[in-house]
C-alpha cells in the first residue's frame, strides 16, 4: 500500500509544477497531417497582449462569443499546385470555411498554403491565390520562416523572404506580360513563456513567439521592351503572436495586430478530427441523401445522422467554384436548382462539431 501511496501523491503535484516550466519547442511542425482542425476565432479592439517576460499566466476560459472555423490540414501530393511546391510537408486547403495566416474565402474559392517541416523550423513554401482572373502558385525563396527551431526564451532574429511570380496583365485595353515581386522581412522574438488557459478547461505550458513582418509588393510590366513599375507597396509591420508547446497541438492560439487597425484577431486550437483526402472513400462515407439526381428544377439533402443544426451547406461547380453557402437549422434542405446550368455539382453539408459529409449531382436540361 506504501508504494501505491507515494506515486499517487506525485501525480497530485506534478500538474502544477509543470504548469509554470519553462520549456524549449523541439517540434518542427505546426500540424498534424490529414486532420481537420476547429478553432475558435475572438475578434475585439478590448484584448490585450501582455508585455514580454517569463512564468506568465494567460488566463483566456472566460471567452464568449466565440465563432469556429475549419483548417484542413492534407498532403500537399494531393494538391493540384505540388510541382510548385516540392518540398512541402503540408498544405491547407482554404474554402469558404476555413480561414488561416490571412487566406479566407475572399482570396480564392479553392487557394492552397504551402508548408515545410524541416529540423531548422516551420515554413511557409507560399500559395495559390487569384490574380487579375488567373490562379498563380506564388513561391518564397527562401520559405518564408514561421518558427525556428529549436526556440527557446530569449531567442531572437532577423529573416527574409522573396517572391517572383509572372503573370499577364491588362492595361488600357491591352494584355502585358508582368511580374509581382515581394519581400518580406520578419523580425523574430521568444519573448514570454508561461500557461495559457482557454475556453472549454484547456490549459498548455506554452513559449511565445512574436513575429513582426514588414512586406515591400510591387508590380512589373513589360512595355515596348521595358521593364515599367505599375506599382509600389509598403505594408505594416504587422505583428503576430504564436503560443507554441511540444505535443498536440503544437500551435495552440495565435493573434494577429494590423498597422491598420486596433482590433486584434485571435484564433485558438478546440479540437481535432481526421479527415480522408481520397475523393471515393469521402464519397462512400457521406450520409446524406441528396435526391433527387439527376435533378432539373430542384434537389433535396437529408443528414439524418448529423449531429444536429445549425448545418452549413455549400455547393460547388465541377472547377471547384463556389456557387453558394446557406445556414441551415433543419436536417433536410431543398435547393432550387432552376439557375443552374447542365453539369455536374458537388457540395459539402457541416455539421455544427465539424464534420462535413460530402458528395455530387447532376443537374440536367
Amino acid at each position: 500500500m506504501k508504494r501505491l501511496l507515494l506515486p499517487l501523491v506525485l501525480s497530485l503535484f506534478l500538474p502544477l509544477s509543470l504548469a509554470h516550466a519553462q520549456i524549449t519547442i523541439t517540434q518542427s511542425s505546426f500540424f498534424e497531417l490529414n486532420q481537420r482542425r476547429v478553432d475558435g476565432d475572438v475578434e475585439s479592439d478590448t484584448i490585450t497582449i501582455s508585455p514580454a517576460g517569463p512564468d506568465q499566466m494567460w488566463d483566456y476560459s472566460a471567452w464568449t462569443d466565440v465563432d469556429s472555423t475549419f483548417i484542413n490540414i492534407i498532403s500537399p501530393e494531393t494538391t493540384p499546385y505540388y510541382a510548385d511546391f516540392p518540398d512541402a510537408t503540408h498544405a491547407i486547403l482554404v474554402d469558404s470555411s476555413s480561414t488561416s495566416f490571412g487566406f479566407d474565402e475572399s482570396d480564392s474559392t479553392s487557394a492552397y498554403v504551402y508548408f515545410s517541416s524541416k529540423p531548422s523550423g516551420f515554413f511557409m513554401e507560399g500559395f495559390s491565390t487569384v490574380f487579375f482572373g488567373d490562379t498563380v502558385a506564388y513561391k518564397y525563396t527562401p520559405p518564408l520562416l514561421f518558427a525556428p527551431l529549436p526556440l527557446a526564451y530569449g531567442d531572437q532574429g532577423t529573416d527574409s523572404s522573396n517572391s517572383r511570380v509572372e503573370v499577364n496583365i491588362e492595361f488600357e485595353g491591352e494584355e502585358y506580360q508582368g511580374q509581382m515581386r515581394s519581400t518580406v522581412i520578419t523580425e523574430w522574438e521568444a519573448d514570454a513563456w508561461g500557461t495559457v488557459m482557454l475556453p472549454g478547461d484547456q490549459m498548455y505550458n506554452t513559449l511565445r513567439l512574436q513575429s513582426i513582418q514588414t512586406s515591400f509588393d510591387s508590380i512589373f510590366v513589360m512595355i515596348f521592351g521595358e521593364e515599367v513599375l505599375m506599382s509600389a507597396e509598403e505594408s505594416g509591420p504587422d505583428t503576430s503572436y504564436y503560443w507554441l508547446t511540444n505535443g498536440t497541438p503544437h500551435l495552440v492560439m495565435a493573434a494577429s495586430l494590423y498597422s491598420e487597425s486596433d482590433t486584434v484577431s485571435v484564433s485558438f486550437f478546440m479540437s481535432s478530427t481526421e479527415i480522408v483526402t481520397d475523393a471515393k472513400t469521402l464519397l462512400n462515407r457521406a450520409p446524406v441523401r441528396a435526391y433527387p439526381n439527376p435533378t432539373r428544377d430542384q434537389i433535396t439533402f437529408e443528414a439524418e445522422k448529423a449531429t444536429g443544426a445549425p448545418l452549413q451547406l455549400q455547393v460547388f461547380d465541377a472547377t471547384g467554384r463556389l456557387q453558394e453557402t446557406h445556414e441551415l437549422t433543419e436536417r433536410s434542405f431543398t435547393l432550387p436548382t432552376r439557375h443552374y446550368a447542365s453539369g455536374t455539382y458537388f457540395y459539402a453539408l457541416t455539421d455544427r462539431d465539424g464534420t462535413a459529409r460530402r458528395g455530387k449531382f447532376v443537374v440536367t436540361r
